[in-house]
């Protein structure tokens, strides 16, 4: 038996995708239930319940909380395999290049083949794609006041941020190191994408158990806007002052709580611990490959 969780659902390119997947299932006379989740949260406690039942395939239709919200629920993740269908904003989906057309992809869903993957832990929360802090906190938090949730008014927020934003301070601990840090940007990696297709973690791996730490400094008006440019193509891992480290681990320390990007949401946290969790999840792909 199939589980459809699909979130936001009152959404309407969401809703679109999730009645396509429905009648793809129903055309191919494959078993499924459909959960429509309209609530920050709701799609956690469902899959808490369906996994605690023993349910076992799982497609996320929707946005990148979608999925995060299906991790942190599950109780036990060595037991599910999950196909993702982006709809609307999905940056970690942009890895799968499933293209438009959805019947194809669910062909290879359905087979129940693919590749274990890692993810992240930041103390107790899960993440699929990224863990950071920095500019990034405010460009979200402003992004989420905006009615309508597109790449103009992203790009609008991000800007506003470029030139009012300051630097943070942080004990950062990584590998044998510990090393007082400021920074424009610091970020866990797991996914390439964050953002509207802001190519933070260029040289992703998903299955080699380690995280890619990326710290971007302190920088002026001028270059901070040229870094971001940069980092949208991936370009930003060349230049000579961007710290990256691959990592098992790092964690942060500060006198004050830091607020994290967990996979595009806000989360508020006294000194953080990231871990990379190697192959906690199976990733239902087929004959398709990750980008």
């Amino acid at each position: 038996m199939w589980n459809i969780l699909v979130y936001p659902a009152d959404k309407k390119v969401v809703a679109k995708t999730s009645k396509a997947v429905s009648k793809y299932f129903k055309e191919k006379d494959i078993a499924f239930n459909v959960y429509f989740c309209m609530q920050e949260g709701e799609l956690e406690s469902i899959a808490k319940t369906l996994t605690t039942d023993g349910g076992k395939d799982f497609i996320i239709v929707g946005e990148n909380q979608a999925v995060n919200e299906f991790i942190n629920g599950a109780q036990d993740l060595s037991n599910v395999g999950i196909g993702i269908v982006p709809a609307g904003n999905n940056d970690f989906a942009r890895v799968l290049k499933p293209g438009k057309n959805i019947r194809h992809y669910l062909d290879q869903v359905v087979l129940k083949e693919g590749i274990r993957i890692d993810i992240l832990q930041c103390n107790e929360r899960k993440a699929l794609g990224f863990v950071s802090c920095g500019i990034d906190v405010p460009t979200i938090e402003k992004f989420e006041n905006y009615k309508s949730q597109n790449s103009f008014n992203y790009f609008r927020s991000l800007t506003s941020n470029v030139f009012s934003f300051g630097q943070m301070q942080a004990k950062v601990n990584y590998g044998d190191k510990s090393k007082v840090k400021q920074f424009l940007l610091l970020a866990f990696c797991n996914s390439k994408y964050m953002a509207n297709n802001l190519r933070i973690n260029p040289h992703a791996n998903l299955s080699d158990g380690l995280g890619n730490l990326i710290i971007i400094p302190p920088l002026t008006n001028f270059k901070r806007f040229m870094m971001l440019t940069n980092i949208r193509f991936g370009k930003h891992v060349r230049k000579e002052n961007v710290e990256e480290y691959w990592e098992e681990n790092i964690s942060l320390e500060s006198d004050q709580n830091f607020k994290l990007n967990i996979d595009g949401k806000i989360y508020e946290m006294k000194n953080p611990a990231i871990k990379v969790l190697p192959s906690a999840l199976m990733l239902y792909l087929g004959r398709y490959k990750c980008d």
